[in-house]
């Protein structure tokens, strides 16, 4: 299961989708605004966590298909987290960092030149180890899987871009307390050619 953003990562950049244009490459940037969202937290430990900024850089490969639809695949470094959380000791906690690599695939919609609607899938690996409460056991899970949404304006070479990212495993590890993330994010892409 730990190779699964290996997989996806082969499949974005080994397959190219025959279209009307060419295909572009690009970066992007993007200032999420990032939720803790609380299924359960029988230790207090997310007591009095707050949203918090992160960032998402990345490069991508856009292939256009039909002038109506085309894929886009991603390979980011995103900066997640939660702020001023309180452990079960009453020690206070502040700004938790999560450093991920992942690869996102997102088929788009495109309603004219400009608008286009996106929604996939994200699949992220978390290289750091951030500090734990003393109530867990295990260590912080490494995979992240997710789906994403959003729009984006395009004009000529740059592109405004609005994501919600919606984790589907939590990033707490087995115990008293499950948690994951989600994000809302304003970003910009620049198409190379």
């Amino acid at each position: 299961m730990k190779n699964y953003p290996f997989y996806l990562l082969f499949c974005l950049f080994s397959t190219a989708a025959v279209g009307q244009e060419p295909a572009q490459n690009g970066v992007r940037i993007m200032t999420p605004l990032i939720f803790t969202t609380i299924e359960y937290d029988n230790a207090s430990i997310f007591a009095s966590s707050t949203a918090r900024l992160g960032v998402q850089l990345g490069i991508y490969r856009h292939w256009p298909v039909k002038p109506w639809f085309s894929v886009k695949g991603e390979l980011n470094y995103s900066l997640s987290g939660y702020t001023s959380g309180v452990d079960s000791i009453s020690m206070n906690i502040r700004k938790i960092n999560y450093h991920y690599l992942g690869a996102t695939l997102l088929p788009a919609f495109h309603a004219g030149q400009v608008v286009s609607f996106q929604t996939g899938i994200a699949a992220n690996y978390l290289f750091n180890s951030p500090p734990l409460a003393p109530v867990f056991t295990s260590s912080t899970p490494r995979l992240d899987f997710a789906v994403v949404a959003g729009i984006s304006l395009r004009y000529d070479q740059l592109e405004v871009q609005v994501r919600y990212h919606h984790s589907m495993l939590p990033f707490t590890p087995e115990g008293p307390t499950k948690a994951l993330f989600r994000s809302l994010g304003l970003g910009l892409g620049y198409y190379f050619n």
